[in-house]
């Protein structure tokens, strides 16, 4: 439930996403970070959220590489892009995030 990214040699270990926290968050797959992606150029990060299997509640999420001044892991007002991913949105030769709408 956490993205997180640290030094090349293990150092300065920083969570900068947090979907949940404990035993009743863990359970919830909705809150599970699944897939990781870095635009460095842009300065983003994406992130995907894909809760139980053929559930129709996968997500791709997005916020900047840094946090805001003042906003926490937990609490980040940046969290954006989100469209709901269903089965039938899946284009059945390609990767379906790749028509993801981010705002």
């Amino acid at each position: 439930m956490r993205v997180m990214r640290c030094d090349l040699d293990g150092s300065n270990v920083e969570t900068i996403v947090r979907t949940g926290q404990g035993d009743d968050d863990r359970r919830d797959e909705t809150r599970w970070c699944v897939g990781v992606a870095v635009d460095h150029v842009g300065g983003h990060l994406y992130w995907t959220q894909k809760g139980p299997s053929d559930a129709g509640l996968g997500k791709i999420l997005r916020a900047g590489i840094d946090l805001p001044a003042g906003d926490t892991a937990a609490i980040r007002g940046d969290i954006g892009g989100v469209q709901r991913l269903t089965r039938a949105d899946r284009p059945r030769n390609r990767c379906h995030h790749a028509d993801a709408v981010l705002d």
